[in-house]
């Protein structure tokens, strides 16, 4: 499992969560699997998702917060939901 995918695991839909949240989350597994990622791999992963529309920051520098965006439906799925 790469850090992209940790990252939208640990991630909540529901409350914001600080970098500190977000690196006790991780499972001691993964984290002595890959003992090589860094603080600046972490915050460039962060700031790719948030690039890609995955998941959303709010605050400045030290209390900054990251939350995951729930994927929104296209609309031919929620045509097809409503013809269900």
């Amino acid at each position: 499992m790469n850090l992209e995918e940790k990252l939208l695991e640990t991630l909540s839909f529901f409350s914001p969560m600080t970098l500190e949240q977000i690196y006790l989350d991780f499972d001691e597994d993964f984290l002595l699997e890959n003992s090589n990622y860094t603080y600046d791999d972490l915050i460039e992963c962060l700031s790719s998702l948030e690039k890609n529309g995955k998941i959303e920051s709010t605050g400045k520098d030290k209390s900054k917060t990251w939350i995951r965006i729930y994927p929104k439906k296209s609309f031919l799925s929620r045509m097809l939901g409503y013809l269900k």
